[in-house]
Protein backbone atom coordinates (compact mmCIF):
# COMPACT_ATOMS: atom_id res chain seq x y z
CA UNK A 1 0.00 0.00 0.00
CA UNK A 2 1.59 3.41 -1.15
CA UNK A 3 1.22 6.21 1.64
CA UNK A 4 3.07 9.28 2.84
CA UNK A 5 2.93 9.85 6.43
CA UNK A 6 2.35 13.49 7.52
CA UNK A 7 4.12 15.50 10.55
CA UNK A 8 2.49 18.46 11.93
CA UNK A 9 1.67 19.20 15.31
CA UNK A 10 -1.92 19.58 15.06
CA UNK A 11 -2.66 15.62 14.45
CA UNK A 12 -3.09 13.00 16.46
CA UNK A 13 -0.16 10.17 16.55
CA UNK A 14 -0.50 6.60 15.26
CA UNK A 15 -3.84 6.09 14.51
CA UNK A 16 -4.91 5.64 10.53
CA UNK A 17 -7.47 7.64 9.48
CA UNK A 18 -10.19 6.18 7.33
CA UNK A 19 -11.72 9.71 6.17
CA UNK A 20 -8.89 10.12 4.00
CA UNK A 21 -10.82 7.48 1.45
CA UNK A 22 -12.48 9.49 -0.89
CA UNK A 23 -14.73 7.73 -3.33
CA UNK A 24 -13.38 4.63 -2.74
CA UNK A 25 -10.48 5.54 -4.75
CA UNK A 26 -7.97 6.85 -1.91
CA UNK A 27 -5.30 4.76 0.40
CA UNK A 28 -5.75 5.62 4.08
CA UNK A 29 -2.74 6.74 5.78
CA UNK A 30 -0.92 6.93 9.09
CA UNK A 31 -0.66 10.09 10.67
CA UNK A 32 2.87 10.79 12.93
CA UNK A 33 3.87 13.89 14.78
CA UNK A 34 6.87 16.26 13.66
CA UNK A 35 10.35 15.48 14.32
CA UNK A 36 12.38 17.22 17.00
CA UNK A 37 12.61 20.90 15.97
CA UNK A 38 10.34 21.19 13.16
CA UNK A 39 8.34 24.45 12.92
CA UNK A 40 4.80 24.03 12.74
CA UNK A 41 2.37 24.20 9.67
CA UNK A 42 1.22 27.69 8.78
CA UNK A 43 -2.29 27.61 6.82
CA UNK A 44 -3.10 30.25 4.07
CA UNK A 45 -4.95 33.37 6.19
CA UNK A 46 -8.88 33.87 5.93
CA UNK A 47 -11.43 36.39 7.00
CA UNK A 48 -13.80 33.40 6.82
CA UNK A 49 -12.96 29.60 8.94
CA UNK A 50 -14.91 27.96 6.10
CA UNK A 51 -14.51 28.78 2.22
CA UNK A 52 -17.79 25.68 1.94
CA UNK A 53 -15.43 23.44 0.74
CA UNK A 54 -12.53 23.26 3.02
CA UNK A 55 -11.62 25.62 6.53
CA UNK A 56 -8.67 27.10 4.76
CA UNK A 57 -7.25 27.70 8.50
CA UNK A 58 -7.00 23.74 9.16
CA UNK A 59 -3.22 22.48 7.97
CA UNK A 60 -3.00 20.37 4.88
CA UNK A 61 -3.97 16.55 6.06
CA UNK A 62 -2.01 13.07 5.05
CA UNK A 63 -1.45 12.82 1.51
CA UNK A 64 -2.90 9.91 0.14
CA UNK A 65 -2.40 8.26 -3.16
CA UNK A 66 -4.42 9.32 -6.26
CA UNK A 67 -4.75 5.89 -7.79
CA UNK A 68 -6.65 7.58 -11.19
CA UNK A 69 -3.61 8.69 -12.23
CA UNK A 70 -1.57 5.60 -12.72
CA UNK A 71 2.20 7.29 -13.13
CA UNK A 72 4.20 4.38 -12.66
CA UNK A 73 6.90 6.82 -14.22
CA UNK A 74 5.25 10.14 -14.69
CA UNK A 75 7.70 12.63 -16.30
CA UNK A 76 8.47 16.27 -14.36
CA UNK A 77 6.09 18.20 -12.97
CA UNK A 78 3.29 19.71 -12.84
CA UNK A 79 1.04 17.55 -13.79
CA UNK A 80 -1.74 19.94 -15.72
CA UNK A 81 -5.50 20.63 -13.77
CA UNK A 82 -8.27 23.25 -15.74
CA UNK A 83 -9.22 26.02 -13.85
CA UNK A 84 -12.41 24.25 -13.29
CA UNK A 85 -10.50 21.38 -11.74
CA UNK A 86 -12.40 18.97 -14.01
CA UNK A 87 -9.61 18.07 -16.83
CA UNK A 88 -6.36 17.15 -15.76
CA UNK A 89 -3.12 16.18 -18.38
CA UNK A 90 0.34 14.39 -17.73
CA UNK A 91 2.66 12.28 -19.71
CA UNK A 92 3.19 8.68 -19.01
CA UNK A 93 7.28 7.61 -19.61
CA UNK A 94 6.08 4.00 -20.90
CA UNK A 95 7.84 4.85 -24.27
CA UNK A 96 4.20 4.26 -26.03
CA UNK A 97 3.48 7.34 -27.52
CA UNK A 98 4.61 8.17 -31.02
CA UNK A 99 7.92 7.37 -32.16
CA UNK A 100 8.35 5.98 -28.62
CA UNK A 101 8.04 9.35 -27.02
CA UNK A 102 5.96 8.90 -23.65
CA UNK A 103 1.81 9.08 -23.89
CA UNK A 104 -0.29 11.98 -23.64
CA UNK A 105 -2.79 11.19 -20.93
CA UNK A 106 -6.00 13.25 -20.48
CA UNK A 107 -8.29 12.87 -17.37
CA UNK A 108 -12.20 14.07 -16.78
CA UNK A 109 -14.68 14.43 -14.07
CA UNK A 110 -18.42 15.14 -13.55
CA UNK A 111 -17.25 16.66 -10.16
CA UNK A 112 -14.36 18.64 -8.67
CA UNK A 113 -13.79 15.90 -6.35
CA UNK A 114 -14.88 13.30 -7.93
CA UNK A 115 -12.68 10.61 -9.01
CA UNK A 116 -10.17 10.74 -12.77
CA UNK A 117 -11.37 8.89 -15.90
CA UNK A 118 -8.38 9.18 -17.71
CA UNK A 119 -7.60 7.81 -21.70
CA UNK A 120 -4.48 8.22 -23.73
CA UNK A 121 -5.22 10.82 -26.43
CA UNK A 122 -2.65 12.09 -29.26
CA UNK A 123 -0.51 14.68 -27.94
CA UNK A 124 0.27 17.98 -30.02
CA UNK A 125 2.46 17.92 -32.40
CA UNK A 126 5.84 18.02 -32.27
CA UNK A 127 5.11 15.51 -29.39
CA UNK A 128 6.48 16.76 -25.42
CA UNK A 129 8.59 15.66 -23.37
CA UNK A 130 7.78 17.79 -20.18
CA UNK A 131 4.63 19.61 -19.73
CA UNK A 132 5.09 22.87 -18.24
CA UNK A 133 1.21 24.15 -17.35
CA UNK A 134 -2.17 24.37 -19.08
CA UNK A 135 -3.98 27.66 -18.69
CA UNK A 136 -7.21 30.02 -20.81
CA UNK A 137 -8.71 27.90 -18.72
CA UNK A 138 -7.72 24.58 -20.26
CA UNK A 139 -7.52 26.06 -23.62
CA UNK A 140 -3.72 26.35 -23.84
CA UNK A 141 -0.99 23.86 -23.02
CA UNK A 142 2.55 24.94 -22.65
CA UNK A 143 5.12 22.33 -23.02
CA UNK A 144 8.67 21.22 -23.66
CA UNK A 145 9.94 19.96 -27.08
CA UNK A 146 13.55 18.48 -27.33
CA UNK A 147 15.11 18.93 -30.62
CA UNK A 148 18.69 18.16 -31.75
CA UNK A 149 19.35 17.89 -28.23
CA UNK A 150 18.50 21.86 -27.36
CA UNK A 151 14.85 22.20 -25.41
CA UNK A 152 12.07 24.76 -26.48
CA UNK A 153 9.13 25.76 -25.48
CA UNK A 154 5.98 25.32 -27.43
CA UNK A 155 2.26 26.41 -27.01
CA UNK A 156 -1.09 24.23 -28.31
CA UNK A 157 -4.30 25.13 -28.51
CA UNK A 158 -7.37 23.49 -28.58
CA UNK A 159 -11.16 24.24 -29.04
CA UNK A 160 -13.78 23.30 -26.04
CA UNK A 161 -14.02 19.63 -25.81
CA UNK A 162 -11.69 19.16 -28.54
CA UNK A 163 -7.67 17.90 -28.33
CA UNK A 164 -4.48 20.15 -28.77
CA UNK A 165 -3.50 21.07 -32.18
CA UNK A 166 0.37 21.60 -33.58
CA UNK A 167 2.50 23.18 -31.15
CA UNK A 168 3.84 26.50 -32.21
CA UNK A 169 7.41 27.63 -30.85
CA UNK A 170 7.84 30.31 -28.41
CA UNK A 171 11.00 32.67 -29.90
CA UNK A 172 11.71 33.35 -26.25
CA UNK A 173 13.41 31.59 -24.51
CA UNK A 174 14.81 30.38 -27.75
CA UNK A 175 16.16 27.40 -25.64
CA UNK A 176 17.52 26.73 -22.29
CA UNK A 177 16.64 24.84 -18.91
CA UNK A 178 12.90 23.07 -18.09
CA UNK A 179 11.45 24.91 -15.58
CA UNK A 180 8.97 27.99 -15.26
CA UNK A 181 5.36 27.63 -14.23
CA UNK A 182 2.83 30.01 -16.38
CA UNK A 183 -0.25 31.09 -14.66
CA UNK A 184 -4.10 30.29 -16.30
CA UNK A 185 -4.00 33.88 -16.63
CA UNK A 186 -1.62 33.38 -19.08
CA UNK A 187 -0.07 36.82 -18.32
CA UNK A 188 3.26 35.60 -16.36
CA UNK A 189 5.55 33.11 -15.45
CA UNK A 190 7.11 32.14 -12.42
CA UNK A 191 10.28 30.43 -12.30
CA UNK A 192 13.54 30.23 -10.23
CA UNK A 193 17.33 30.68 -10.10
CA UNK A 194 19.82 31.09 -7.54
CA UNK A 195 18.27 34.67 -6.58
CA UNK A 196 15.19 33.19 -5.86
CA UNK A 197 11.48 32.52 -7.27
CA UNK A 198 10.86 35.36 -10.19
CA UNK A 199 7.87 36.70 -11.78
CA UNK A 200 8.47 37.60 -15.99
CA UNK A 201 5.22 38.79 -17.73
CA UNK A 202 4.60 36.23 -20.98
CA UNK A 203 3.25 37.50 -24.23
CA UNK A 204 2.06 35.49 -27.28
CA UNK A 205 6.15 35.29 -28.29
CA UNK A 206 7.39 34.01 -24.57
CA UNK A 207 9.12 35.44 -21.97
CA UNK A 208 12.60 36.18 -20.92
CA UNK A 209 14.31 35.32 -18.09
CA UNK A 210 15.99 38.43 -17.59
CA UNK A 211 12.40 40.69 -17.28
CA UNK A 212 12.35 38.41 -14.10
CA UNK A 213 11.31 39.90 -10.71
CA UNK A 214 12.05 38.07 -6.96
CA UNK A 215 8.52 37.53 -5.60
CA UNK A 216 10.19 34.80 -3.04
CA UNK A 217 13.21 34.41 -2.17
CA UNK A 218 13.32 30.81 -1.65
CA UNK A 219 16.35 29.86 -4.90
CA UNK A 220 16.63 26.76 -7.16
CA UNK A 221 12.83 25.30 -7.03
CA UNK A 222 10.39 26.08 -9.21
CA UNK A 223 6.79 27.00 -7.64
CA UNK A 224 3.03 26.49 -8.51
CA UNK A 225 0.68 28.72 -7.98
CA UNK A 226 -3.21 28.68 -8.17
CA UNK A 227 -5.26 29.97 -10.47
CA UNK A 228 -5.86 33.52 -8.66
CA UNK A 229 -1.53 34.14 -7.99
CA UNK A 230 -2.92 34.37 -3.96
CA UNK A 231 -1.10 30.60 -2.86
CA UNK A 232 2.14 29.67 -3.91
CA UNK A 233 3.64 26.46 -2.79
CA UNK A 234 7.21 24.74 -3.18
CA UNK A 235 9.25 21.79 -2.02
CA UNK A 236 12.30 23.17 -0.06
CA UNK A 237 15.15 23.09 -1.63
CA UNK A 238 17.48 19.99 -0.80
CA UNK A 239 14.74 18.61 1.83
CA UNK A 240 12.34 16.23 0.26
CA UNK A 241 10.17 16.09 3.13
CA UNK A 242 9.06 19.55 3.60
CA UNK A 243 6.22 21.90 1.53
CA UNK A 244 6.15 25.67 1.95
CA UNK A 245 3.98 28.13 1.19
CA UNK A 246 3.46 32.05 0.68
CA UNK A 247 0.01 34.09 0.40
CA UNK A 248 -1.22 37.62 -0.06
CA UNK A 249 -4.88 38.76 -0.23
CA UNK A 250 -4.09 39.60 -4.25
CA UNK A 251 -2.01 38.99 -7.17
CA UNK A 252 -0.74 42.86 -7.14
CA UNK A 253 0.29 42.47 -3.67
CA UNK A 254 3.86 41.08 -2.51
CA UNK A 255 3.91 37.46 -0.90
CA UNK A 256 4.05 37.01 2.93
CA UNK A 257 7.38 35.38 4.42
CA UNK A 258 7.33 31.36 3.14
CA UNK A 259 5.90 29.11 6.09
CA UNK A 260 5.76 25.42 6.29
CA UNK A 261 2.34 23.82 4.72
CA UNK A 262 3.36 20.16 5.47
CA UNK A 263 5.78 17.90 6.36
CA UNK A 264 6.23 13.99 4.75
CA UNK A 265 7.92 10.98 6.50
CA UNK A 266 8.23 9.50 2.94
CA UNK A 267 10.26 11.89 0.13
CA UNK A 268 8.12 13.91 -2.47
CA UNK A 269 9.66 15.37 -5.19
CA UNK A 270 7.65 17.92 -6.02
CA UNK A 271 4.50 20.27 -5.85
CA UNK A 272 2.76 19.41 -8.71
CA UNK A 273 -0.79 21.62 -8.28
CA UNK A 274 -3.16 23.44 -5.91
CA UNK A 275 -6.57 24.22 -6.34
CA UNK A 276 -7.83 27.99 -6.32
CA UNK A 277 -9.71 27.45 -3.13
CA UNK A 278 -6.18 26.35 -1.56
CA UNK A 279 -8.27 23.15 -0.28
CA UNK A 280 -6.36 20.74 -2.42
CA UNK A 281 -2.89 20.17 -3.24
CA UNK A 282 -1.46 17.60 -5.73
CA UNK A 283 2.29 16.33 -4.94
CA UNK A 284 4.42 13.84 -6.74
CA UNK A 285 5.68 11.33 -4.37
CA UNK A 286 7.52 8.04 -4.29
CA UNK A 287 7.76 5.81 -7.51
CA UNK A 288 6.28 9.25 -9.61
CA UNK A 289 2.77 8.55 -8.79
CA UNK A 290 0.09 11.36 -7.58
CA UNK A 291 -0.67 12.04 -3.97
CA UNK A 292 -3.37 14.50 -2.85
CA UNK A 293 -3.44 16.20 -0.02
CA UNK A 294 -6.63 18.23 1.64
CA UNK A 295 -7.14 20.55 4.41
CA UNK A 296 -10.44 19.52 6.20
Amino acid sequence: MRRIALGVAVLSAGCPSTDDLVNGSREPVIHSPPGPGAPSPSPAPSPSPSNGRCNPRAPFGAPVLVRELDGAALLKPPVCVTRDELEVFYLRNDGAGPSGMPTFRHGRRSTRDGAWTVVTEDPPYPPPIDLASVTAGGAKLYYYVDVDGLTGIHAAVREPGGTFGDGTKLTTPPNGPRGGFIVDSDDFVYFSDSAGMLRAPVDDGGFARSDGVVVVPAPNVIPILNVSQTNLYYRGFGDQHRVYGAHRARKEDRFGAPALALTTDEPITGVEWVSDDDCVMYLRGPGSHVYESRRR
